[in-house]
């Protein structure tokens, strides 16, 4: 035909199933291969436009399709004998727009949402079939019939036009599910856990109640649907795990069915969803009451889905008697041990096996403490002639449970029951508020007490940090964490950064902040009467009982301790935090304990540092002003604190960067240009009750020194005028003249384990921050660091016969000494022991004019003067010295008028102190 007839038109009549493959489902080969000659060809079947289903529009593109009607076939013969030839496709346009309208081909899932998420007892109905790889009507109708009965869906779902719309959806048209459609819409179904149970229950039973014979490949396909069906209802039972591994081993499971698997695993992941088991025994006479119960849970479960929580009713009718290898009753018994609720219904009778399901309740939460036990007798009138010999076990029955001391309650139709049963299930669901009307929100957590809250936005830090902390506060074997660093490096927004990512981990949170005493801080923070605990007398007392307290709320709860920086008082608290069962502790100190996951809170990099000065700034660093920028970090360590109080204060002056860089150089953060009002916060060791304070405050408030020993306050001292570089032990001992070494670093140690010093490879020094704050508290001046000074002096002595350059490694530190006494001579020139720099500075110079540097050299000698003309009588012999030394700078500067003036200066003092004396 094709030879003889291929410049004919060709017109078939048929059916459109015969084109396509009963088995994939596609066009045959045949098909697409031997009509590709006839370039006009046609197909008329036996079938109106609206019951075109899969297969008419799997072949329009190969054939024309036409509809067996007079009309069709009045046109059909039109265009047959119309001299002017147009295609056959022309003659359907009309019917095929039309059923284009009436089919709903998704490109996409989400295209899919769009359409039937208004719908929801479609939408949950066609999700709900993905559980089934194969797709056919026993299938659909089953699945959706369950759905009806457990009123997941509305009655009457199953009505003729849902069906129609379910011939219309292009990926129901097919035996089998595309895998892409199948896996997206599970993804959809993993969102509504219920409803995914009911399904596959349906599947089930769907399947047990088809007869095949034993040895035939069907009834193997079965039981391969059975397991795999019960192993994603049971997913810990190890009975079907072992099966389907057993049967991937053997590759009768399809590949789709791993993705489905993985589905599961990254969903139970991402929303970690509390599954509660309830167990409802009760006799056949409650039948309808046991109905209703199970209603009352399925659409309980709607509700909590956003609450990631999963009722999961077990009833007797979810036994088989073939999976009992021994009795039935056992499975029961078993099964109820392993559940968190025992419900038990009772009328007019108490059956052995239903008394004996609640013993075996009862023994199992004295043993364990669950399942908790609900019991429910039905109070209902009773004909005279319907009392029975069965009437004794109920009356037995309650004296009982009266010896057990266990408490009933009393219902009068369902509808109260599900009441009283509902109210007592929100008080035992995951806690999230106090009262009733607030738990059924959808905030997951309760705050025990108030405290300040960091948004998101506002956190500028590591994000390493904090999967570092949530990490470790995951082990069960190491539930602290400890955040270690300087004050106002970020500890407290560190923490505060950690409840904002993952407070929905936790059912409970409270926040201590520790200014003294870590056991009064917290009794202060923790609402006492609330949780019926009165005031006592002991201090200690209180703790504990508040620690008890804290073990009875249940759930997965955070404690967070911050700003305990009391070493002493840390240790000593430390073991009766660790008898908290169901908190995470984490803390925040610049002290370190032993045994406990420490997080060292380092300085910003650069980049956050930058955001962070940004962020308060309010504007942008401009390119010209980056190297002033880079300076003053380094001016201020990259400290936190100090970035963000810097910024806000520089926005509020209109500052430029440049001008903040000087002000710093020249007074610190003391300058009264940087000082504004801002809140304390709350690690600031205030000893007043103020809101806000000023930026000088605020940063001297951060540490508090009256702890410290007096040697510790004297090295801190040295620390805080010495170059803010890590120096090796061996060189603080001999700049602090250390005689007693094991005293030193032991001293030291306790320094750095206070959060007062950094150390590593055996070297210690202290934060710039903290070196201001130290010798503003500490008043670090000449006479209280004189050890150290007279050090350098002796070490840069200007013994003429010492080679100077051997000392140009100390130079550093004498610069670092000089500068910032210098700077407070500015200030007040009637400091004591200032002649002491001004012996250093000389020194100094004397070192630097070795050395070649002469503008440096004439820096310090300018310095040397300066303290000894306020200081020293002004024909004193030391100041002559300074007078010479300057003048031999000068000559090397080749400025020959003041190395004269400075030598006729010294000269006159010398004629006077030293008389000339002639000999003959």
């Amino acid at each position: 035909m094709q030879t003889k007839y291929s410049d004919y038109d060709l017109i078939i009549f048929g059916k459109a199933s015969s084109f396509i493959s009963g088995r994939t489902r596609e066009l045959t080969n045949w098909a697409t291969n031997d009509f590709k000659i006839w370039e006009n060809k046609a197909l008329i079947i036996n079938e109106t436009v609206k019951n075109w289903a899969y297969e008419e529009f799997k072949i329009y593109d190969l054939l024309t399709i036409l509809p067996s009607n007079i009309e069709a076939l009045f046109e059909l013969i039109k265009e047959l004998t119309n001299t002017e030839k147009k295609s056959f496709k022309s003659l359907v346009k009309y019917y095929y727009v039309l059923t284009k309208k009436e089919q709903y081909n998704f490109k996409n899932i989400e295209n899919f949402k769009q359409i039937f998420f208004s719908d929801m007892d479609m939408f949950l109905w066609i999700i709900s079939l993905s559980v089934h790889q194969k797709i056919n009507w026993e299938i659909i109708l089953a699945i959706g019939k369950a759905l009806e009965n457990h009123q997941i869906i509305k009655e009457k779902s199953l009505s003729y036009a849902n069906l129609l719309k379910l011939m219309k959806i292009n990926f129901l048209k097919k035996s089998a599910f595309d895998e892409k459609w199948r896996l997206d819409l599970y993804g959809l179904l993993k969102e509504h856990k219920n409803t995914e149970e009911i399904a596959r229950k349906a599947v089930i039973e769907l399947y047990q109640n088809t007869n095949l014979p034993k040895n035939s490949f069907a009834h193997l396909q079965k039981e391969i649907q059975i397991d795999t069906q019960n192993l994603y209802l049971e997913p810990d039972n190890k009975k079907y795990q072992d099966k389907f591994n057993l049967l991937k081993q053997e590759g009768l499971i399809e590949e789709i069915e791993y993705m489905i698997v993985d589905i599961d695993r990254k969903y139970i992941r991402k929303r970690n969803i509390k599954t509660i088991k309830i167990f409802l025994a009760s006799s056949s006479e409650l039948k309808e009451e046991r109905k209703e119960f199970e209603i009352f849970i399925n659409r309980k479960n709607n509700i909590l889905q956003k609450r990631d929580v999963f009722l999961k009713l077990i009833i007797w009718e979810d036994f088989i008697d073939a999976m009992a290898q021994k009795r039935l009753q056992d499975e029961y018994n078993k099964v109820i041990s392993e559940c968190d609720i025992f419900v038990s219904l009772f009328f007019t009778k108490v059956g052995r096996y239903t008394n004996e399901e609640f013993e075996t309740a009862f023994k199992s939460f004295h043993e364990s403490g669950k399942p908790l036990i609900y019991t429910y007798f039905k109070n209902s009138n009773i004909k005279t002639e319907e009392i029975t010999d069965e009437f004794i076990t109920l009356l037995n029955f309650k004296k009982h449970l009266e010896k057990l001391n266990h408490f009933y309650t009393k219902y009068e139709n369902t509808e109260g029951l599900l009441k009283h049963f509902g109210d007592q299930l929100e008080k035992i669901l995951p806690r999230k508020y106090e009262n009733f009307k607030e738990i059924i929100t959808e905030n997951k957590t309760i705050f025990l007490n108030n405290f300040a809250k960091i948004e998101k936005k506002y956190f500028v830090g590591s994000e390493t940090e904090l999967k570092y902390i949530d990490e470790n506060l995951s082990k069960k074997n190491e539930p602290l964490v400890l955040l270690n660093g300087l004050g106002g490096i970020g500890k407290t927004t560190l923490a505060q950064a950690y409840i904002n990512r993952f407070q929905n981990n936790y059912n409970n949170i409270l926040w201590v902040s520790v200014f003294s005493d870590l056991q009064n801080d917290f009794k202060n923070e923790f609402q006492m009467t609330k949780f019926g605990i009165e005031n006592l007398e002991k201090k200690d007392n209180q703790f504990k009982r508040i620690l008890n307290k804290l073990n009875y709320i249940s759930g997965n709860n955070l404690l967070i301790l911050d700003n305990a920086n009391d070493k002493k008082d840390l240790q000593e608290n430390y073991f009766q935090l660790q008898s908290l069962n169901n908190w995470k502790v984490l803390m925040t100190s610049r002290a370190k304990i032993d045994n406990i996951n420490i997080l060292e809170i380092e300085h910003l990099d650069l980049e956050s540092a930058k955001k962070l000065f940004e962020k308060h700034f309010l504007k942008k660093i401009a390119k010209n002003e980056e190297k002033n920028f880079l300076e003053l970090l380094k001016h201020i360590d990259y400290h936190t604190l100090m970035i963000e109080l810097i910024a806000k204060a520089g926005n509020k002056k209109s500052l430029e960067i440049a001008e903040i860089l000087q002000i710093l150089k020249v007074s610190d953060f003391k300058d009264d240009k940087l000082q504004r009002k801002i809140g304390i916060g709350l690690h600031a060791e205030m000893t007043n009750k103020e809101k806000e304070c000023k930026m000088k405050d605020y940063i001297l408030s951060l540490f508090n020194f009256e702890q410290l020993t007096d040697e510790e306050k004297k090295i801190l001292r040295y620390f805080s005028i010495l170059p803010n570089d890590f120096i090796e032990i061996e060189k603080l001992k001999a700049f602090f003249q250390i005689k007693d070494e094991n005293d030193f670093e032991h001293t030291i140690e306790n320094l750095v384990s206070s959060g007062y010093l950094q150390t590593t490879e055996n070297s210690y020094k202290c934060h710039a921050v903290l070196q201001q704050i130290t010798f503003e508290k500490l008043n670090s001046n000449p006479k209280n660091c004189i050890v150290l000074i007279r050090y350098f002096i002796d070490i840069l002595d200007t013994d003429p016969y010492k080679n100077k350059l051997d000392f140009v490694k100390y130079l550093i530190y004498a610069e670092n000494i000089v500068l910032i006494f210098y700077k407070e001579f500015e200030k007040n020139n009637k400091i004591e022991n200032i002649k002491e720099i001004a012996t250093l500075s000389n020194n100094l110079a004397s070192v630097l004019h070795a050395k070649g540097d002469y503008k440096k050299t004439l820096e310090y000698n300018k310095k040397a003067i300066s303290i000894y003309k306020k200081n020293l009588d002004k024909n004193h012999p030391s100041l002559a010295n300074a007078y010479n030394d300057i003048a031999s700078t000068y000559q090397n500067l080749g400025d020959n008028e003041k190395e004269l003036e400075y030598n006729k200066k010294a000269l006159k003092i010398k004629e006077k102190v030293y008389p000339l004396i002639i000999v003959w």
